[in-house]
């Protein structure tokens, strides 16, 4: 399972979820800051992505 994780959860979550098998990237690592709820949700689903 991938799981993008929104700007309002702390980056240090995706080295914990990683050590539990879940392939996670942070928002901040891909994406500009300021983006919308809508943009972020539109990104995940055109990369299969769920988020969190």
């Amino acid at each position: 399972m991938k799981l993008l994780l929104d700007m309002n959860l702390s980056p240090r979550f995706v080295a914990m979820l990683a050590e539990v098998g879940f392939e996670t990237a942070h928002w901040s690592a891909g994406g500009p800051a300021p983006a919308d709820d809508i943009d972020i949700v539109a990104y995940a689903r055109t990369h299969d992505i769920m988020t969190w």
